[in-house]
């Protein structure tokens, strides 16, 4: 099976929460966010996805790991493993 190239776009790599948004609102539905889902590569080399500008998250600090009771999951002390709250299974 042969695949062409993917079509171009341009790519963004903001810094933080707001530029991002900015992007996000400027492209509108021409763009596409990416958050670490690298699948998209495969929809955009499939052309199912056509986005004329990506706009990558990953480097964005303030969306980095699950917060619970505003901290990071990765902040979380290790004897504390479900935040406090008791399991259904009694972990």
């Amino acid at each position: 099976m042969k695949r062409d190239m993917m079509q171009s776009f341009e790519l963004f790599q903001p810094a933080d929460v707001d530029t991002a948004v900015e992007l996000l609102d400027r492209w509108g539905e021409s763009g596409w966010a990416m958050a670490g889902g690298y699948d998209s590569l495969d929809w955009f080399k499939d052309r199912v996805k056509t986005p004329e500008a990506v706009i990558d998250l990953d480097g964005i600090e303030e969306l980095k790991g699950i917060r619970g009771n505003g901290r990071r999951s990765r902040d979380r002390p290790p004897d504390d493993t479900h935040g406090g709250r008791a399991c259904a299974d009694g972990s």
